[in-house]
């Protein structure tokens, strides 16, 4: 009875077991089908991505074929992962992110292709160029890599749990055959199946094994994954290849140990991604901005580490999937390190600073410091020599490799008699017309250049030598314009002595004349015109040094108070009695005063100036209006004639120095163009504006806004 009763008791927890182990195995299969789906998803964005690739970069149809299965396929794809996550709280949690990232990286790709289609290849590319597209597919791959593993994970649970429930079996079988000898013959059969069963758990486990690392050697990422502690316990092929470790020395080492991530600026450690993710129990990403050590070098990696969860969410470990990015990194760095240099040196066109900001441009991702040298001839010695080492450079025109690359006018890499603590340098000469020669020297004190340090050198090189070359000419104009300055000032003052003299003379012999009484009518006329030539010639004197004083910053300026109404009424007064062929018509709108702090002399001469040009261009026994008013902030003094009017083409031109507008070069009135010029720097002087208006044949009017006294 008792054996009946164990017996009983032994096929029920059989049978129990049994059920287990069936269940299990539907499990191991769900989580397989599951598994090939997720590799199925990841397929089909990866080819709809190289298809839009192809597509942008050919624009043929025939590379979107791809794209088109994926665009079918997915929606149904994704809808059975859904399905199938009910029951699985991480995929769960996990999957309204990845449609999101799905949807906008298909929404990406449909955006590019259709720009391809309707606006070409640049236009596409730039949407390409800024990322995201990259940046979804990559986050796409983290989560969905992390899925696979925690499904594996699961598998190898299950497959587990079947094989400890067949030992179970196994025991209670046995234990039944040595209490209950007369049911040997139902335990074997029952011990046979049962037999069957494990052995079919058992290969189900050792293929779920294979199958586990088979998938994680053939995935194109280098895979690494970890225990709690931090240890690496698995690592493919693609991993062992960046890191330098092979499997089995890495296998038990500590993640910083085999993996260690420095800066890529200052090259300090970094917090692992790894320690991180186990830590806060989260997906880390890093980017290109880090770097992983390989022997005694760096390799440029985008990584994610994320945590390995048991079937109880218990954290068991953790995952890292990373890439080599070294090339792109360097293509990157050197796009960023041309556009900083381009940027500094468009700054500024002064010489020195050019070469300061030259020198100081590298950093330690190409080189360790930068050398200049430069020769405004040959035959001269040099120049200027800038470095942004903290100690001189050699002196590099002995060097032979210089020497010879000078001569060659070639770029070239050298790597022998450099400066104390210098590995590798690259020579980048030049010379051009305008008498500027000389090299630029990139130094690394680390690592040999190689050919794409050596393209980045030339590129850098050339956009120097193109600043130095204008800042070259920027500072040879300089110093001819200060030398055209002081040539006015010096030729204007030293024909003020004699013009002077000129007019006071024939001055004088008019008076004397006059008063001899002495008629000789054709002598007078003499005087006369030498007089006026005189007087028309120290006008002009006395513009060209305004003019100069102007350019050099020295035209003195007095801060009277000044009623401007009545400086302006007393000037138009005493010029309406020069000119009997034409009027001068004063009109004031307003009674209140008008006071102005500035210079009355200065103020005089615009004015006069003004007034002269109107009576000018204008017709005989026309009008020229003065009128002065004010509001709340400003004086207003306004100059109308009724001339020949300036051009709508030479007006943003009228108040440029040496300028004169086309009908007034035709009208054959003399003029240097410099009076405007001189008018509206005085009136900037005062803090004020000038505007004017015209219409050919209708005259122009000037109007002057000068600040009230406060």
């Amino acid at each position: 009875m008792l054996a009946a009763f164990i017996i009983i008791v032994n096929g029920l927890l059989s049978w129990q077991y049994l059920l287990t182990i069936q269940a299990n195995n539907a499990n191991v299969i769900e989580s397989e089908t599951m598994t090939n789906r997720l590799n199925r998803l990841l397929a089909l964005l990866t080819d709809a991505e190289t298809a839009q690739r192809g597509f942008i970069i050919t624009g043929s149809e025939q590379y979107l074929e791809p794209y088109k299965i994926a665009q079918i396929e997915l929606p149904g794809l994704i809808a059975e992962i859904e399905a199938n996550s009910t029951t699985r709280p991480i995929f769960y949690s996990r999957l309204p992110d990845l449609k999101n990232l799905i949807q906008q990286q298909q929404q990406e790709l449909i955006t590019t292709i259709e720009l391809r289609r309707t606006q070409g290849f640049e236009a596409a590319q730039i949407i390409v160029l800024e990322n995201q597209g990259k940046e979804h597919m990559d986050t796409i791959r983290q989560i969905v890599n992390g899925l696979l593993i925690r499904e594996n994970n699961r598998a190898l649970e299950r497959a587990a749990q079947t094989k400890l429930n067949v030992q179970r079996a196994g025991f209670a079988l046995a234990f039944a055959t040595l209490i209950a000898s007369a049911f040997v013959i139902g335990t074997m059969v029952l011990t046979k199946r049962d037999a069957r069963q494990r052995d079919a758990a058992a290969n189900e486990l050792r293929n779920q094994r294979e199958w586990f690392a088979v998938t994680l050697a053939s995935i194109g990422d280098a895979v690494l994954t970890t225990d709690t502690a931090g240890q690496i316990t698995f690592m493919n092929h693609i991993a062992s290849t960046i890191t330098g470790w092979p499997e089995d020395q890495a296998l038990g080492k500590s993640i910083n140990e085999v993996a260690e991530i420095f800066d890529p600026i200052s090259k300090q450690v970094l917090a692992h991604p790894v320690n991180t993710a186990l830590e806060q129990e989260e997906i880390v990403t890093l980017s290109n901005s880090v770097v992983m050590r390989q022997g005694n070098d760096y390799v440029a990696i985008e990584d994610s580490a994320a945590p390995i969860y048991d079937r109880e969410q218990q954290v068991i470990g953790a995952v890292m999937v990373f890439r080599d990015v070294t090339e792109r990194y360097r293509d990157e760095f050197g796009q960023r390190l041309l556009r900083t240099l381009h940027n500094q040196l468009a700054s500024t066109i002064d010489l020195s600073q050019v070469l300061a900001t030259s020198a100081a441009v590298p950093t330690p991702n190409f080189s360790t410091a930068c050398g200049l040298y430069l020769m405004l001839d040959p035959d001269d010695e040099p120049m200027t020599s800038y470095s942004s080492a903290e100690q001189p450079l050699i002196d590099w025109h002995q060097h032979p490799a210089f020497a010879s690359a000078i001569a060659s006018g070639q770029a070239q890499i050298i790597d022998h008699a450099l400066p104390q603590g210098y590995q590798s340098a690259i020579i980048i000469p030049f010379k051009d017309q305008h008498q500027l020669s000389g090299a630029i020297v990139f130094l690394h004190a680390e690592r040999d250049f190689d050919q794409i340090d050596f393209e980045l050198a030339e590129e850098l090189g050339q956009r120097m030598i193109l600043a130095l070359e204008q800042a070259h000419l920027y500072r040879q104009a300089q110093d001819a314009v200060r030398l055209r300055d002081v040539f006015l000032s010096i030729a204007s003052h030293e024909l003020k002595n004699p013009l002077t003299t000129l007019l006071g003379q024939s001055q004088l012999s008019l008076r004397r004349l006059e008063r001899l009484n002495y008629e000789d009518e054709r002598l007078q006329r003499s005087l006369q015109a030498i007089e006026a030539q005189a007087n028309r010639m120290n006008k002009m004197v006395t513009a060209l040094l305004d003019v100069s004083r102007i350019e050099m910053g020295q035209l003195d300026m007095q801060h009277d108070q000044i009623d401007l109404a009545q400086l302006v009424h007393n000037l138009v007064n005493d010029l309406a009695l020069t000119t009997d062929h034409h009027q001068i018509r004063y009109q004031c709108l307003t009674s209140q005063p008008i006071q102005v702090t500035g210079d009355s002399m200065r103020l005089e001469q615009v004015f006069i100036n003004l007034i002269n040009n109107a009576l000018k261009y204008s017709p005989e026994q026309t009008e020229v209006l003065v009128r002065v008013d004010r509001n709340a902030q400003q004086a207003i003094v306004e100059i109308r004639d009724h001339g020949i009017g300036i051009p709508a083409e030479a007006l943003p031109n009228l108040f440029t120095r040496f300028y004169r507008a086309s009908n007034a070069a035709r009208s054959h009135v003399a003029g240097l163009g410099i009076g405007l010029f001189v008018v509206k720097e005085i009136v900037d002087l005062h803090g004020g504006t000038i505007d004017v208006t015209s219409q050919i044949g209708q005259g122009s009017v000037f109007t002057i806004y000068l600040p009230l006294q406060v």
